[in-house]
């Protein structure tokens, strides 16, 4: 993965992450950088997790008459459009899949989705170009407690 793609995904997990960030969060983006980089570059991109997440900057102008959620709502929108033009350039669907799935369990780390995450989780997959029902069943799959929803036929 190119360093300019990994800086990419690492932004949108800060996007998801930025409601509220725990160390189960934490944990899950470490654990996929793990996978992919050596130690040092690890730490390095968990620490630009970090910068990312305290960042924060709204890139929509604040003078706008509208309320702070859509000012949120609308910012989000815009980097994750950045975003994803680099993500579907350079992923295959199997490679956009498997980073739905980290998003999702980014999300639900805690053990909740938030209306905002779930939001967030279905505006990825459309701009990442993953059909709604794969990533309905993606979602399902992640978040599943019980071995007859993860034996349904839409895994």
């Amino acid at each position: 993965m190119s360093e300019e793609l990994l800086k990419a995904i690492v932004q949108l997990f800060a996007i998801v992450a930025k409601e509220r960030i725990t160390e189960d969060e934490r944990a899950n983006i470490k654990e996929f950088l793990s996978l992919h980089l050596n130690q040092e570059a690890t730490r390095y991109y968990l620490t630009l997790f970090d910068d990312f997440c305290k960042a924060n900057k709204r890139l929509v102008e604040p003078g706008l008459n509208v309320d702070e959620a859509t000012l949120e709502f609308v910012d989000d929108w815009s980097q994750i459009i950045q975003i994803a033009k680099k993500v579907n350039q350079a992923l295959t669907m199997q490679q956009k899949a498997i980073l739905s799935v980290k998003i999702i369990e980014l999300c639900y780390a805690d053990g909740e989705l938030s209306e905002r995450q779930s939001n967030l989780i279905y505006y990825i997959g459309e701009a990442l170009k993953i059909p709604k029902k794969d990533v309905k069943a993606i979602t399902m799959f992640v978040i599943g407690q019980d071995i007859e929803e993860l034996a349904s036929k839409t895994f």
